[in-house]
């Protein structure tokens, strides 16, 4: 099978309760795990040491945001350096490529640690953030897109998570859920995400209920998780809303 190249220009960034894709213009994910020297006299079997041996520790992920300076209300300036050493973690969806359903995403519960603003006299003002994750997961998918608000209800489009086989049908570490509510309106109604082992029967995994304007909710869940996966929406105000949903197995 050819391989399918995603561009970066339909990346998306949700951060809490906005959509700061049309301000922001790179993201940089970089993920690393600690590595011990554990090297001895002997190898296991006996015989004598001739290469280092180490062992794998801890996971740590950090995400550089870079954009372009809006000082407004509510806009990048003032939404990620508020979030400089918050008491409460910023939620963070990453689409890099793209946010439509089944699209790749990377979720980050994070510490908001540098926040730069940088104003050269012949270019324009520009903002770089970086976040330290004390959760991030790679593996992600997004199973709704924050598009315009609508009042659409019912289930989206399922999506058949190719890193667990048909045979095994589920994975048994659980999963965590991002769910932005990125529209301005007054909103009610509940957004779930569902899984499923033939695509035909669904049940609940995970439920956000949604009753407020803009909100952000994360959400865990342990023991097992089917194959096909998907979003499910239920809208209840009238004007609707807008919503980005996230979701990634725990793979430790």
């Amino acid at each position: 099978m050819a391989p399918t190249f995603p561009h970066g220009k339909g990346s998306r960034v949700l951060f809490n309760t906005r959509d700061l894709s049309n301000i922001l213009n790179s993201f940089e994910v970089t993920r690393t795990a600690a590595v011990h020297d554990v090297t001895c006299y002997v190898t296991s079997t006996g015989g004598q040491t001739t290469d280092n041996a180490y062992l794998p520790g801890l996971k740590d992920g950090v995400a550089t945001l870079e954009g372009l300076s809006d000082g407004s209300t509510a806009k990048l300036d003032q939404v990620l350096s508020t979030a400089l050493a918050a008491a409460t973690k910023p939620v963070i969806s990453l689409g890099p490529g793209g946010a439509a359903v089944g699209d790749p995403a990377i979720l980050a519960q994070a510490d908001m640690t540098d926040f730069t603003i940088t104003s050269p006299a012949k270019d324009v003002v520009a903002v770089t953030a970086k976040v330290q994750a004390s959760m991030m997961r790679v593996g992600g998918w997004w199973l709704a897109t924050p598009t315009a608000p609508s009042t659409s209800t019912g289930g989206l489009t399922g999506i058949i998570d190719r890193t667990i086989s048909t045979a095994a049908g589920s994975s048994t570490r659980g999963g965590v859920a991002h769910c932005h509510i990125v529209s301005a309106t007054t909103s009610t109604g509940v957004v779930k995400v569902q899984h499923s082992t033939d695509g035909a029967s669904w049940s609940d995994l995970i439920s956000f209920t949604i009753s407020s304007g803009r909100s952000v909710q994360r959400s865990t869940v342990a023991g097992s998780v089917k194959e096909r996966i998907r979003g499910n929406v239920h809208q209840a105000s009238t004007a609707g809303f807008t919503v980005g949903l996230t979701f990634a197995r725990h793979t430790i």
